[in-house]
């Protein structure tokens, strides 16, 4: 009987557990298929017309063809509705000059957009403009050329048909970004089901005990797939748009160009060590077209790199890309976990709240929208291993913990950016005094064999800081004698309302707020914690030492923010070397260590303040975060969004204030997760590879001229930054790539009297215009200045190859450029020196 009863009960199950298989499968087939760009055409009617119908705007006509009168020129074709593959445009007549096509297109309800665009080149002569767009589409805008006098007139316009639905789905279906896309999306589909196949508590329990197994898995099967968040796909902005393999475009989400720190200015210089002779030697003599110290060297001689970035030995382990890949997750990852593991020893092992913590930092748009902040991984994993060296018997992770306390404290420590570590370093000491104070008892009996395992660590710490420094003392040295940043000093004041953004912080991967790494901060509810923690430390009579210390640091550092400190106390305070706008950043972080402290003390405060008043100071707070947001970006939040997410925050201030029914705290705990982690998850594109670099065809074209040629020095000559940090990703050696430290050497050759030492004796982007007039440098901000190179100077540049996103048509008496490539808007010379 028991078995009879019990086989209709496990074929529920079953077929319970098989239907949510299929629908997990079902839901990542479904969403790969719809993610990719050519699924409207397989429900949009397919077109073929030839439209005479053409609207000029910004042109005027001169009685045979029409003429720019601006220099934003617009051809509009409207009324296309369906799906198409591409567009024919004949001209009456030849065009008189080589022009760059700007192509926009729209579909139902949309308007133009730079997004929804692309770039080609049309030739001197030409007469018809064969212009690819693949897609349902409504209107069509050709900007040819972009100054006036051009002339043009349009005979017909061609639509020429999409592919057959079966077609369509079969390219997509044969393409492997679609199975990319499949197979990721089944991993996200696949943890959701497991919600219904074993349970939200076996689920949460098994990934709770096997977390940092889970993590790492997570870190190998993205690595393996060359996984990453950079924005590297805004190339495709500058150099040949829309050419490249299927793999350019993000395979999810959004490239970000304000990410510029990254895939202009550090990536670039990783990518370029693959084609040196030794891709982890000391010197990386591409970028800056001099020896610069490599990113990715890593050797015998040089174990303290480990110091610096312990991921660098990845790149020997793996290459180049699935090195990059490996840091680019394993950051992220760790930085949750190890704020997780963090958050447990503060909260006493409240996992819920821990996991709160962990997201409010991991998935904070401060540390997504900046380039994920290491001293925020460093710092907490320092802290872990310090406690668990002390606080554990278990050999196995006092061993783990020696080894890995040097590696985590020489990483903060060679951060080199004191505009936060400065702060920071205050908060980490505030810590270490705790763990020492907490478990005094602890450490004192400690053995004498785990005395000098620590002390084995910290002298392994030290060999590894000083290594590391020694290795880049010319770099430093040439950092610390700049004007630019090694000049700076701060004395505080004038602080933004960056503390209050928070309330607006959620919706910036989905609206354009201008400067979001700036604008980026933690969801703290500041000043409500600073507050509470005041009262706190009261009541207790300031026997929370964290508590007090963090309060005392950050009550420092809001007076240094907002009121400033006289030149002599920012100096003994090491101040000077910080600014207001990152001392904010650290006192939105402190804020977040003291709104989880304070809950997980919740219970021993014995708060009587009753219901209708905690939500008058929660609501309170959040209103002062609204007035904030609306006032210095006025019409930014949308009404629904603004009451969503007061409400939220508003239930959020007030469990830190009354005592609340622990599933109601819970819930309020889990939808803050839900939209820390929603939103966070959308700051990031999801990229695979170096596609969106190496498959263009420019990038092809420079590597095949390098090895034709190899150990020459080229220029890049562009009114932006990218072309010349694409240049050395390409590996060219480029003399205007981004200036980590000046090339002295050089400026001062063009600059013998060093007139121009106060612009170029810097950190800074280059930019390169050739001119007849004696050579001279232009400071356009402080990270970036302009090279005006006169021609009769170019020798003593040593270029050989210029690499140009314009034609260079120049006569002049000292050089002449010789073409040799030409393709969608980049043009690669060889430069060949008269007499």
């Amino acid at each position: 009987m028991e078995m009879t009863s019990s086989l209709p009960v496990k074929k529920k199950r079953w077929l319970k557990n098989s239907l949510i298989i299929l629908i997990v499968l079902l839901a990542a087939f479904g969403v790969a298929l719809y993610q990719d760009s050519r699924f409207s055409m397989l429900k949009a009617k397919p077109v073929s017309a030839v439209i005479q119908d053409v609207e000029y705007v910004n042109y005027t006509f001169d009685g045979e063809r029409y003429v720019s009168a601006s220099e934003d020129p617009q051809i509009i074709i409207n009324n296309i509705n369906g799906s198409i593959s591409g567009i024919t445009v004949l001209l009456t007549a030849p065009l008189e000059e080589d022009c760059r096509v700007q192509v926009f297109y729209t579909t139902a309800g949309s308007t133009f957009s730079e997004k929804k665009s692309g770039f080609y080149t049309v030739q001197k002569g030409s007469t018809i403009l064969e212009l690819p767009r693949e897609g349902v589409t409504s209107s069509i805008r050709i900007d040819i050329g972009n100054s006036t006098g051009i002339k043009v007139k349009v005979d017909t316009v061609t639509v020429n048909p999409s592919k057959p639905r079966r077609m369509v789905l079969t390219d997509i279906l044969s393409s492997a970004r679609f199975w990319v896309q499949f197979e990721l999306l089944l991993v996200a589909f696949a943890f959701l089901g497991l919600h219904g196949i074993v349970g939200a508590k076996k689920l949460y329990g098994f990934l709770f005990r096997y977390r940092w197994c889970v993590g790492i898995c997570l870190i190998i099967f993205l690595t393996l797939n060359k996984i990453h968040g950079d924005s590297m796909y805004m190339y495709d902005t500058y150099v040949q748009p829309g050419l490249g393999s299927e793999f350019s475009e993000p395979l999810f989400g959004q490239a970000r160009s304000i990410r510029s720190d990254e895939w202009v200015s550090n990536n670039p210089r990783v990518f370029s060590s693959r084609f040196l002779e030794d891709p982890f030697g000391k010197y990386n003599d591409i970028a800056r077209a001099a020896d610069t110290v490599n990113p990715v060297h890593v050797g015998i001689d040089n174990l303290g790199n480990l110091g610096y970035s312990a991921f660098t030995i990845f790149y020997r382990l793996f290459g180049i890309e699935y090195g990059f890949c490996f840091e680019w997750t394993a950051t992220f990852i760790l930085t949750f976990l190890f704020s997780f593991e963090f958050f447990l020893i503060l909260t006493k092992k409240k996992k819920l709240l821990s996991l709160l913590g962990a997201s409010l930092i991991a998935f904070s748009s401060f540390h997504l929208w900046w380039a994920r902040p290491s001293f925020l991984l460093f710092i907490h994993a320092a802290i872990v291993f310090f406690y668990y060296f002390f606080t554990t018997e278990n050999k196995k992770i006092k061993y783990l913990c020696a080894i890995g306390e040097p590696v985590a404290a020489a990483n903060f420590i060679t951060i080199f950016y004191p505009a936060w570590q400065v702060p920071v370093a205050y908060v980490l000491l505030v810590f270490l005094v705790w763990i020492f104070h907490e478990n005094w008892d602890a450490i004192k009996g400690q053995k004498k064999a785990d005395w000098l395992l620590f002390g084995t660590a910290l002298a392994a710490c030290i060999a590894l800081v000083v290594t590391y420094v020694y290795s880049i003392a010319g770099r430093l040295e040439g950092l610390m004698t700049t004007v630019y940043p090694g000049a700076r000093v701060s004395l505080g004041g004038g602080g933004s309302g960056k503390l209050f953004y928070y309330v607006q912080t959620f919706l910036y991967p989905f609206k354009d707020v201008g400067n979001p790494s700036e604008g980026g901060t933690f969801c703290s509810l500041f000043p409500l914690p600073f507050l509470i923690g005041i009262v706190y430390t009261v009541k207790t009579r300031g026997k929370n030492w964290l508590a007090n210390g963090l309060i005392a640091v950050g009550l420092v550092l809001t007076v240094y923010v907002y009121v400033g400190f006289p030149l002599w106390l920012s100096k003994l305070l090491l101040l000077t070397y910080s600014t207001s706008e990152r001392a904010m950043d650290v006192i939105s972080l402190i804020s977040v260590y003291l709104l989880i402290i304070l809950l997980s003390e919740k219970d021993r405060l014995q708060w009587s303040i009753k219901w209708p008043i905690a939500l008058g100071i929660s609501g309170l707070t959040v209103f002062g975060s609204v007035y904030v947001c609306k006032k210095y970006f006025p019409g930014y939040m949308s009404t629904i969004y603004v009451v969503g997410i007061f409400v939220l925050l508003t239930l959020f201030g007030m469990c830190l204030l009354i005592k609340c029914k622990k599933h109601a705290v819970n819930g309020v705990y889990v939808v803050l997760i839900i939209v820390c982690v929603g939103s966070g998850l959308c700051v990031r594109p999801i990229q695979r590879g170096f596609d969106a670099i190496d498959s263009k065809p420019a990038a092809k074209e420079i590597r095949s001229v390098n090895e034709a040629d190899p150990g020459q020095k080229w220029i890049a000559v562009s009114q932006t930054a990218p072309l010349s940090a694409y240049s050395i990703a390409c590996g060219s050696a480029t003399i205007n790539s981004i200036n980590d430290y000046p090339n002295l050497e050089l400026w001062n050759k063009l600059d013998p009297e060093k007139q121009y030492n106060d612009i170029y004796n810097r950190y800074a982007h280059v930019n390169v215009e050739f001119c007849d007039e004696d050579t001279s440098f232009e400071l356009i901000q402080p990270d970036w200045m302009r090279l005006r190179l006169s021609y009769k100077d170019m020798k003593l540049t040593e270029v050989q190859y210029v690499l140009s996103d314009s034609v260079l048509e120049v006569d002049n008496q000292y050089v002449y450029f010789d073409e040799l490539y030409n393709e969608a808007g980049i043009y690669i010379y060889q430069v060949h020196y008269k007499g």
